[in-house]
């Protein structure tokens, strides 16, 4: 398994001081994020073809567009527990301003939320992702 250099911690007496010579370095296993192709088809198997911010299924998931939770200038990134997939719509009102949280109020306050079926829990979407990225680690 590839490893990653993360960053040399100094320690004193079980906390961070910058004084003492003690040092310790961390390393963390190196899993590059999904491919775009790869992350769209593990949300499409997991939680069908249905857009995140407005709860509409679309007739197929080809139209939906993988895109992040937490806005990458927000410091989000690019693995799995923060994408979703939206609809074209929703993606270009989410742009780089608004969560994904902050589209769902957004759009159940103009009317375009479907109320129709149950949500996909963001929570329970997040604990899924964490546990695909923690299968891809063991494999790697």
């Amino acid at each position: 398994m590839k490893q990653m250099r993360l960053f040399p911690a100094i320690l004193k007496k079980g906390r961070a001081k910058a004084i003492s010579s003690e040092r310790l370095e961390l390393y963390i296993p190196f899993i590059p994020p999904l491919s775009k192709g790869e992350t769209h088809k593990a949300l499409l198997e997991k939680w069908g073809s249905i857009c995140w911010g407005c709860n509409y299924e679309q007739p197929s998931g080809r139209h939906l567009e993988v895109d992040h939770i937490r806005p990458k200038v927000d410091g989000g990134d690019d693995y799995l527990p923060n994408r979703s997939l939206l609809c074209s719509p929703c993606n270009k009102v989410k742009g780089s301003r608004l969560t994904l949280h902050g589209l769902r109020e957004h759009n159940q306050g103009e009317g375009y939320w479907n109320h129709d079926r149950p949500a996909i829990p963001l929570k329970a979407a997040a604990e899924w992702a964490k546990q695909e990225e923690g299968k891809r680690a063991v494999k790697d």
